[in-house]
């Protein structure tokens, strides 16, 4: 008699969390995309912070481009909300190939950040910043556009992202309002920077989190990257 055995099939499935830069919404035409219940600078479609915190980031944005001052022209500066811009983008995972070494996942960052600030496009000079924030990847950036870096150059982003390393890897909400408090000023003129050297072409500065690890500087044709390495806590 033939005998037939049955073996149970377990499948495995992989859910992934990630947002590619082409499935980001713009915060300010498809909020409800973002998580948020009405336009602000703030995308976190993986609802990594809680409603009170993601409103209170909102907020922050918000006062920023008002208390800054309009870097525009004239005819351009006629709202209360005209000055520098900082849109935040908050991911779990940027979509990236797993096997990606330290380097190509920093320069992964530059690219969506770089890519989030020209499809949003946000303000009306060039006076935007996004700040990229991945937490499986441990991956912050900042992208800023042509005006908005003559004010912030890159070695005042990346030792403003520094400064927040410890926070920004354990604390996420704490981290990110310490970060936004500093280009806020930074945007006002009052920022105290560490750093003692200048960085030629100033176009992004990014930190990828990893223990135990230098801070390095690479220079490539188009992204200026400063990176240093603390662990992420998901």
């Amino acid at each position: 008699m033939l005998s037939i055995r049955l073996f149970p099939l377990v499948l495995i499935l992989h859910f992934c969390h990630c947002i590619t830069v082409d499935k980001m919404a713009n915060p300010l035409e498809d909020f409800k995309s973002c998580g948020m219940s009405e336009a602000s600078l703030l995308c976190d479609p993986n609802a990594l912070l809680s409603e009170d915190d993601a409103k209170a980031v909102a907020a922050r944005l918000e006062e920023i481009s008002k208390i800054s001052d309009c870097p525009c022209s004239v005819h351009a500066c006629k709202g209360d909300s005209d000055g520098y811009k900082i849109a935040v983008a908050l991911v779990q995972d940027m979509g990236i190939d797993e096997s990606s070494d330290v380097g190509n996942t920093l320069n992964a960052g530059g690219n969506y950040a770089f890519q989030l600030l020209n499809k949003w496009n946000i303000g009306k000079c060039d006076e935007a910043l996004i700040l990229l924030v991945s937490v499986t990847d441990s991956v912050v950036y900042a992208m800023g556009g042509d005006t908005a870096n003559k004010k912030v150059p890159n070695g005042v982003a990346a030792d403003i992202l520094m400064r927040s390393r410890g926070k920004i890897d354990s604390q996420l909400y704490e981290g990110l309002m310490e970060i936004l408090d500093n280009f806020g000023d930074a945007f006002n003129g009052n920022y105290q920077s560490k750093v003692k050297r200048s960085y030629p072409s100033p176009v992004a500065a990014g930190l990828q989190m990893y223990p135990n690890a230098a801070i390095s500087n690479t220079f490539i044709p188009v992204l200026l990257l400063l990176s240093v390495f603390i662990p992420f806590l998901c």
